[in-house]
């Protein structure tokens, strides 16, 4: 087996509509599919999915047991061009900031909360990649 790269990263939210709206309006991430249930949404973030999960009352057998609700069980990586400036706009919009930018010998990270409490890493990486 050859893993052939990250097809998605899924958050697990309690309220859909507000999820969507801070990752579609406060984040400015394109918002690509909701399913017919509201349970599950997706953005395009080329070049992978970030989805989320309302886990609660899931309307079809996936055939696992799914443990309950627990904020910051999952961390998603955003790259950012300048990780000052990101985290200093998002903070003006009112968005908590869990960690402030740090740097470490490869890049400059921070972590915002989404309205679930998880948290989403912004990540800019020193040579200019992204993804």
């Amino acid at each position: 087996m050859q893993i052939r790269g990250v097809d998605l990263v899924m958050y697990r939210v309690t309220d859909m509509d507000r999820s969507i709206s801070f990752y579609r309006d406060t984040l400015g991430l394109e918002l690509s599919m909701v399913a017919d249930s509201e349970h599950w949404a997706e953005f395009s973030v080329a070049p992978t999915t970030l989805a989320l999960l309302k886990a609660e009352n899931i309307p079809y057998d996936v055939g696992i047991e799914i443990p309950p609700f627990q904020p910051g069980s999952t961390a998603a990586f955003l790259a950012v061009d300048n990780i000052e400036n990101a985290v200093k706009e998002l903070e003006e919009k009112g968005v908590v900031i869990a960690a402030a930018p740090f740097e470490s010998s490869t890049c400059w990270g921070g972590v915002i909360l989404d309205p679930d409490g998880n948290g989403i890493h912004l990540h800019q990486r020193k040579d200019g990649t992204a993804g």
